[in-house]
């Protein structure tokens, strides 16, 4: 699965899972689609023709347990509306922005709104067919991997998904805290402190 529908995944990813008879799932935030970086409506169409899966990241990406109703409605509802009649397909899945679902009060609105899987980012193995209310789980790869590490992830090594979990549960403690709105910007400033950016 590729979340934000980028330029580069369209680039690189896309012809590398075609060379291999490979497909994936794209989730696509609405109004990204055709700014620069971004994959244009015409680049989604022709990776379904590929037999890819287009699917929503919403509309907006906002962090969606910082929505009031309206506007989670909005974000759902438009999403699914636009690559039904762009993609001409019944969409059924949506990735949350940030893995930030709704609240827990208002979270029946994703089926509600006509999917029937959603997908969020903590760490672990699916077991069965999703079911709503069970949130699909991804094990997250960023940057540039080895073959013996992709090799890992495929397969699910146990210590591997330890090690993941064990570092992904304080951060999501502090960003339950901070909230994610402010947990994304302490991060990035984080980020930037240690990279050299913020200097």
């Amino acid at each position: 699965t590729f979340d934000d529908a980028n330029a580069g995944q369209y680039a690189h990813a896309m012809p590398a899972l075609r060379a291999r008879g490979m497909t994936a799932t794209v989730y696509a935030a609405i109004e990204w689609v055709g700014r620069p970086g971004f994959m244009t409506w015409d680049e989604l169409r022709r990776i379904v023709d590929w037999g890819m899966s287009v699917q929503s990241h919403t509309y907006s990406h906002p962090f969606l347990s910082e929505c009031d109703v309206d506007r989670l409605r909005l974000e759902l509802s438009a999403s699914k509306e636009r690559l039904d009649r762009e993609l001409r397909q019944d969409t059924a899945e949506i990735a949350f922005p940030g893995g930030d679902p709704p609240r827990a009060a208002l979270r029946d609105m994703i089926y509600e709104s006509g999917y029937r899987v959603a997908v969020g980012t903590r760490w672990g193995r699916n077991t069965g067919q999703p079911v709503p209310g069970r949130f699909v789980k991804r094990c997250t790869v960023r940057g540039d991997i080895s073959s013996a590490l992709a090799r890992r992830y495929v397969h699910y090594d146990r210590w591997l998904a330890v090690s993941q979990i064990v570092k992904e549960t304080p951060l999501r403690s502090l960003r339950a805290t901070l909230g994610p709105s402010r947990y994304a910007r302490w991060r990035r400033a984080a980020l930037d402190t240690v990279t050299g950016r913020g200097a």
